[in-house]
């Protein structure tokens, strides 16, 4: 409580101003605009950047005195045919094609004849209703002309023979507006549709030209992650960058308490290297959810290293943009953290003006998807039954059992119960997200305030997240200063459904039905009695543990606070100092009480296992984290040479605790406190971990253009972190970026109609992983308190430190080009990548004498290599009739090849080698793919004897399965995959269709082998059960029989074959969008500004050339949204 209080005091005594702040002046003749603007450099502290190779010598009388930024910008440029825009601390000057102007030209003299002229006012804004200030207000042809102010209105003397008013800014389409007989205007310009990147590309430590640099970035805007997905950020994302990786979660589906695994380029490490933890640790851990996913990217938000659970619960209507860094040239600062890519978020800034009020609202619709699952119905699964031998037995006094077990299910079959159990656990779920966002200032103060609340309904009964945030902003500049500070407080509350695993209701035979007579949930469907010295057994009703308390959860709440100086001074230089606190606190609890159906088979009162029905999980664990970093930032223009460079050092430390207990016998529901327990789980006790690590790190970037055609990169960077040996304290890596502005070069001047851009850029160098937990590089102990000699108490070793353990080191080349065409109406971007990860960290395996079975070393070696490309292409660009239409498509091609692997990966190849496996297991082999799916290649089913051939590994045809024929029958990674989508806009409406795609990939159907085949036909199972399977001598079937050529029940499984691997190709229509910005004029007399309602869906159907049960633990499902905007 003490720290909030603290933080909220320091946001109430920091605030901010713009660039506005600033007073310019300049009296001067003849000076170029180069010269101009190391004068407001000068003077306001900021770099500038100009592009177009035609502006630098441009020569201009000058006299302007006490302007402000925005005033000055304006009035230099009244006569350049450019646009100017402040972004990331850098001042753009573009050069814009537009006719040629003329001098105005007066009207032939006519005695006593004299122009008649008139007066012209407005106010122009942006679609959002926000003012514009800056804008260039030009009579067409014409050097009559004006600027906005900061209420966005203008006024203009214009002649009776000037009909047309051109109005422009950089950022934002033209606008031509023809004048009739009013003579006040509103003025609303559009945003211009984003194209291969921002002006300027933040990686969140440093900003450079995009012109000039060299590495691999992907800017997407919130307004377009928006027009994709109002909800989910991820699934947004993957739509404008092939590299994004986010396959299905085929067990947990749709599950708004699943965190997506993400990856960035392919696989950088071997799945399941990251260690394994007996509790669970804090959320806003970014070290933990490594283990699970070793090729997570890298997550910043506001410049500050945050989790992937920090993102996922991130309100998207805070976010200004994303951008994603791939290569080492654009990830070098990062250094040791930065060998599976970076993600860097950037949330909205307050804007300049008076007090405004920004409200959204948002309606969920979620309902599930179960196309993927074909069951029997009930009389259907009853005839499978006795077809495959369920009813029949040689032992006479059994039969009578079976026969009345049969007699019972068909009577109930014949009376119309025919349970449909996938419905019954699921809801379509109704949530609703609300935002406001408050913002306002001046030129010396800013302020802001968000309020979010998000309540995100799941498709099971009784799942949903539930979070709530809130924030404050406050800034302030005086003169070259600046100070700002963010404040962010998070909780939030994540219900699994008490209806237990969607699994269980899948395999539920529909001839049971879950109520009794009095409608009713039944705990027992049936008692199944038994036919040997076993006794009954029971058949529980899954949704009777929704009635009888079950709870499963989990929550937490935290703060951030970040903490920003800035000072500018002399000529160019830029210092900025960060500092950041991060703490969390999480709880999560799975409560069963004794009447759960889990305990169902306990009915014995005098069993010791009585006393422990009822189960009692907990885990309670925190986080607290600080970062503090000092950057300098130096540009300067030396004739045709353009020079960047950013100095810098960070130091960091993160602490994370858990503890994890498990506690028996609860009687019932109400007793639902953990000190109500009879006792811990037998044999065990409360378990936890404490882990802290610290890293220090130091990197240097230099950008240099000579003449705006040639480019060079050069970054450097060394991290120290406790999590290396002692012996390889600290980590070097380096990066080189070339690259080439053909369209600058003279001999492409005659093709600029054409050929609007043509940069070639190339990239080499490293990067690093050190995600894994902190003890491996340290023998670490843990206390053996259960067991004592003489008082005294005894350890065990939790892992052997290696103290030479050292990073993962990726080696990274990447060669590309950004190409635009035709007016930029064509825009595309190719880039091909190698990636060689060094010094994997892969067990070792170790002889039991030595107290410990592995320790951790570096010896693996992965290859990662492809293709990737970007195509927008613009049919209408917008204009002044509001009309625009684009379309893009992207693709990436990725493979990779395990170099090395070490001793530990043999014999676990080895040991799955020794048994039988229903379904392929993970192989790693030297030469070969990560994802490469093995099994035994199948020759087909025998005709005359219904059993599989097989071909072992000399080619001979075998009825004998051996896991030492394995060989390679598939990749689950596809040879193409990508995005294609459309957006149109008329006015004020908007229409965007987004779509997903992959091609080339194999995947082994598991619903086949194991709902078909392998099917355990007393619970329910797929339809396919019943078609082409082998039934007598001679038929050619795909399935193997029920019963074998004696007509007996086939028992045996069928293990992992070719005969189960199918192409899985697909086409999913991702998301599709309506909008509509309703004029002002409708809610004028509500005050209301900017307001506008769009219609959403998200995941609406999937077309694919394989069919699997999807969503095997929880369902899939169908997102709707209906949004609606509005500012007052």
């Amino acid at each position: 409580m003490k720290l909030i209080i603290l933080l909220i005091i320091l946001n109430i005594t920091t605030v901010f101003a713009n660039s506005n702040a600033q007073s310019i002046t300049i009296e001067a003749k003849n000076i170029t605009l180069v010269n101009t603007m190391h004068a407001i450099q000068k003077q306001s502290g900021y770099a500038f950047f100009l592009k177009g190779k035609q502006l630098a010598n441009i020569r201009q009388d000058i006299s302007i005195s006490k302007l402000s930024l925005s005033k000055a910008m304006a009035e230099i440029l009244k006569d350049v045919s450019a646009e100017w825009e402040l972004e990331n601390g850098t001042i753009v000057i573009r050069a814009v094609d537009q006719k040629k102007k003329e001098t105005f030209k007066p009207l032939p003299s006519t005695p006593g004849v004299y122009e008649i002229q008139r007066t012209i006012t407005g106010k122009v804004t942006d679609e959002e209703g926000n003012v514009l200030e800056g804008v260039s207000v030009m009579v067409k042809d014409s050097k009559n002309g004006t600027v906005t102010d900061s209420k966005g209105q203008f006024s203009i003397n214009i002649n009776d023979n000037e009909k047309i008013l051109v109005f422009s800014m950089i950022g934002y389409a033209s606008f031509e507006k023809e004048v009739g007989t009013k003579s006040s205007y509103n003025i609303i310009l559009k945003k211009k549709e984003k194209d291969l990147g921002e002006v300027v590309i933040t990686t969140g430590l440093f900003a450079r030209p995009t012109e000039n640099f060299t590495g691999v970035a992907t800017a997407v805007s919130g307004d377009q992650l928006r027009k994709v997905n109002s909800l989910n950020v991820f699934d947004a994302l993957k739509v404008f960058d092939p590299a994004i990786r986010i396959p299905d979660n085929i067990d947990f589906g749709s599950d708004p308490n699943r965190m997506p695994k993400i990856s960035i380029r392919g696989t950088n490490n071997f799945p399941g290297q990251g260690g394994a933890t007996e509790v669970n640790l804090s959320g806003a851990d970014f070290m933990a959810a490594y283990q699970s996913n070793p090729s997570m990217p890298l997550f910043m938000l506001d410049g500050f290293e945050v989790s992937l659970q920090k993102i996922y619960d991130l309100d998207i209507n805070r976010i200004d943009k994303i951008t994603i860094l791939k290569d080492a040239v654009a990830t070098s600062a990062y250094g040791s953290r930065a060998a599976n890519g970076v993600i860097v978020v950037e949330t909205k800034q307050p804007k300049m003006g008076k007090l405004t009020v920004n409200y959204s609202t948002t309606l969920q619709i979620t309902a599930p998807d179960l196309t993927s699952y074909n069951l029997l119905n009930a009389a259907d699964k009853l005839e499978l039954e006795k077809v495959g031998g369920l009813y029949k037995t040689n032992r006479p006094e059994n039969q009578l059992i079976l026969d009345q077990r049969y007699s019972n299910r068909r009577a109930a079959v014949e009376s119309g119960v025919n349970t449909y159990w996938l419905s019954q656990p699921l809801q379509t779920g109704i949530g609703n997200k609300q935002s406001l966002y408050v913002e306002g200032g001046d030129a010396y103060v800013r302020y802001g305030a968000s309020l979010g609340y998000f309540n995100n309904k799941g498709v099971m009964k009784g799942s949903d997240r539930e979070s709530i945030e809130g924030g404050m902003f406050l800034s302030y500049r005086k003169n070259s200063f600046l100070v700002r500070n963010q404040l962010n407080i998070s909780s939030n509350r994540s219900d699994n459904s008490p209806y237990g695993s969607f699994g269980s209701y899948t395999r539920m035979n529909p001839y049971w039905y879950p109520y009794d007579e009095k409608g009713n949930v039944r705990k027992i469907l049936e008692t199944i009695a038994g036919t040997g010295v076993g006794g009954s057994s029971v058949i529980a009703n899954p949704l009777y543990n929704a009635l009888v308390g079950t709870q499963s959860y989990g929550k937490y709440s935290g703060i951030n606070n970040n903490t920003f100086f800035e000072w500018r001074f002399l000529n160019g230089f830029k210092l900025t100092a960060k500092f950041g606190l991060s703490s969390q606190k999480d709880e999560s609890s799975n409560f069963l009480p004794a009447d759960h159906t889990s305990f169902s088979n306990i009915t014995d009162y005098n069993s010791e296992a009585y006393a422990t029905r009822g189960s009692f999980d907990r885990s309670n664990s925190s986080f607290f984290s600080y970062d503090g970093s000092l950057v300098g930032d130096y540009n300067k223009t030396l004739g045709k040479s353009l020079i960047f460079a950013t100095l810098g050092v960070s130091a960091a430390e993160q602490q994370s605790r858990s503890t994890g207990i498990s506690v028996r016998g609860f009687p019932n529901n109400r007793l639902d406190e953990l000190f109500y327990g009879n006792g811990y789980l037998k044999n065990s006790r409360p378990s936890g971990q404490n882990n802290i690590s610290r890293r220090f790190s130091s990197f240097a970037n230099f950008n240099y253009t000579y003449d705006r055609r040639f480019l060079f990169d050069l970054a450097l960077n060394v991290d120290g972190s406790t999590q290396f040996g002692e012996l390889n304290r600290f980590a070097p890596f380096w990066a080189v970026g070339a690259g080439w502005n053909l369209h600058e070069e003279g001999f492409m001047q005659d093709y600029t109609s054409v050929i609007n851009r043509l940069k070639i850029r190339a990239g080499l160098g490293t990067t690093g992983s050190q995600q894994f937990p902190p003890y491996m590089a340290i023998t670490t102990y843990v206390y053996n308190t259960n067991q004592d000699y003489l008082g005294m108490y005894g350890t065990n070793v939790l892992g052997y430190g290696n103290h030479n353990l050292k990073w993962q080191e990726t080696f990274k080349y990447n060669l590309g080009a950004d190409m635009s065409f035709l007016q930029d109406r064509f825009q595309l971007r190719l880039d091909a990548y190698y990636e060689m990860t060094n010094n994997l960290l892969l067990d070792i395996n170790t002889p039991p004498s030595l107290g410990v079975y592995s320790y951790k070393e570096n010896m693996g070696k992965l290859a990662n290599k492809g293709i990737e490309g970007n195509l927008n292409v613009f049919i209408f660009k917008p204009s002044q009739k509001r009309f625009s239409w684009s379309v893009f498509v992207n693709a990436i091609h990725n493979k990779n090849e395990i170099k090395e692997i070490s001793n530990a990966l043999k014999k676990m190849n080895e040991a799955n080698d020794n048994n039988n496996q229903t379904r392929p297991h993970q192989r790693y082999e030297e030469g070969e793919s990560v994802n490469a799916i093995w099994a035994v290649r199948s020759a087909g089913i025998d005709p005359s004897t219904g059993k599989e051939l097989f071909y072992d590994r000399e080619g001979n045809l075998t009825y004998v399965w051996s896991a030492k024929d394995k060989v390679i029958v598939g990749d689950g990674i596809p040879k193409f995959s990508g995005n294609t989508g459309t957006n149109i806009t008329y006015k004020g409406f908007q229409f965007g269709a987004y779509f997903s795609y992959q091609l080339g990939a194999k995947q082994y159907n598991q619903t086949l082998a194991d709902y078909v085949e392998n099917a355990d036909i007393s619970n329910n199972v797929d339809e396919r059960v019943f078609i082409d399977r082998w039934k007598k001598p001679g038929d050619i079937t795909f399935f193997k029989g029920l019963t074998d050529v004696k007509g007996t029940t086939v028992t045996s499984i069928t293990n992992a074959t070719s005969r189960f691997m199918q192409k899985n190709n697909f086409l999913n229509f991702t998301s599709i969008s309506i909008g509509y910005m309703i004029p002002d004029k409708i809610f004028g007399n509500l005050g209301l500004k900017n307001s506008r309602i769009s219609l959403q869906g998200n995941n609406i159907l999937q077309l694919s050339t394989i069919q699997v049960e999807r969503g095997l633990s929880y369902p899939f499902a169908r997102n709707f949204t209906i949004n609606f905007n509005t500012s007052f």
